[in-house]
C-alpha cells in the first residue's frame, strides 16, 4: 500500500504537467484563430473593397458612355428626319416659287394655266396635287380628277392673297379628303398686284413613308413630328391628333 501511495504522488507532476501542455495548445489555437480573422478582414479592407470602387466606377462610366451614345444616336436619327423633310419642304417651295413666275401662268389665261400644271406636274410628285384660285376662291384648274371648289376661307389661301408663301397645318382636302399640307404662293398678273393662288398639296402619307423608311433603318425608336404651333405633323402616339389638328404639349410626348 505504502508503494502505491508513492506512485501516485509521483504521477501528480507529470498530470500537471499534461495539464499545461494541453493549455498551451489551447492558448496557441485560440491566437491563431484570431489571427486568420484579422488577415481576412485586412483582406477585405485591401482588396475587397478596393475593388468594389473599381467595380462601381468602371460600371458608372460604361453606363454614361452607353448613355451618352444612345444620346447622339437619337439625334442623328432626329436630324437625319429633320434634314429630309426640310428638304423636301423646302423643293416643294423651289418648285412653287418657280412655277409662280411663269408666263403660262401669269398671262391669266385659264387654258394655258391648266396646260402648263399637267405639264409640270411629273416635276413635283406624281399623286400630289396642283391647283390654281382665283382672287374669289374659286379653283379654275387641278392636277387630278376632283372637282374643283372654294378655298376663300382656307387660311392658306387668305396668306398668298396678302401676298406670303404659305404652308399650312394639316387639313383634310375639301377635294379628296386627303390629310395634307397644303402649300400656297400669290400669282401676281400684269400689274404686278395678286390675281390667283397657286396651291399644292404635300400628302401626309409620303411624309408619313419618308419617316417610316428612315425608322426602318434604325428599329426601336418612336418619332413624334410637330409644327410651330405644336400641331402634330407626325405622331406615332396618337394619330388621330394628326387629324383633328390636336395641339400637343411636349411632356404629352413619350
Amino acid at each position: 500500500m505504502r508503494k502505491g501511495i508513492i506512485q501516485l504522488v509521483k504521477s501528480i507532476p507529470a498530470y500537471f504537467k499534461s495539464l499545461k501542455i494541453k493549455d498551451r495548445q489551447y492558448k496557441w489555437k485560440f491566437s491563431w484563430s484570431s489571427l486568420a480573422a484579422q488577415a481576412t478582414i485586412l483582406i477585405v479592407m485591401t482588396c475587397i473593397i478596393p475593388l468594389s470602387i473599381v467595380g462601381w466606377y468602371f460600371t458608372t462610366q460604361t453606363m454614361e458612355s452607353l448613355t451618352q451614345a444612345a444620346i447622339e444616336k437619337n439625334n442623328k436619327v432626329a436630324d437625319r428626319i429633320a434634314s429630309d423633310i426640310g428638304s423636301n419642304f423646302q423643293s416643294k417651295k423651289n418648285f412653287l416659287l418657280v412655277a409662280s413666275g411663269s408666263s403660262a401662268i401669269r398671262g391669266m389665261d385659264k387654258e394655258s394655266t391648266m396646260g402648263y400644271l399637267a405639264q409640270v406636274k411629273p416635276w413635283y410628285g406624281s399623286n400630289e396635287t396642283l391647283f390654281v384660285a382665283e382672287a374669289n376662291g374659286t379653283q379654275i384648274a387641278r392636277t387630278d380628277n376632283s372637282n374643283l371648289s372654294n378655298i376663300s376661307d382656307r387660311d392658306y389661301f387668305k396668306k398668298a392673297m396678302q401676298g406670303s408663301i404659305h404652308f399650312s397645318d394639316p387639313l383634310l382636302s375639301k377635294a379628296t379628303g386627303q390629310l395634307t399640307i397644303i402649300a400656297s404662293i400669290p400669282i401676281y398678273g400684269p400689274d404686278n398686284k395678286v390675281q390667283w393662288v397657286l396651291g399644292a398639296h404635300l400628302l401626309l402619307q409620303n411624309l408619313n413613308g419618308m419617316v417610316e423608311q428612315i425608322l426602318s433603318q434604325n428599329p426601336g425608336y418612336a418619332v413624334t413630328i410637330i409644327n410651330k404651333n405644336r400641331v402634330p405633323i407626325f405622331y406615332q402616339g396618337d394619330s388621330i391628333a394628326v387629324a383633328t389638328k390636336h395641339n400637343i404639349e411636349l411632356k404629352d410626348i413619350n
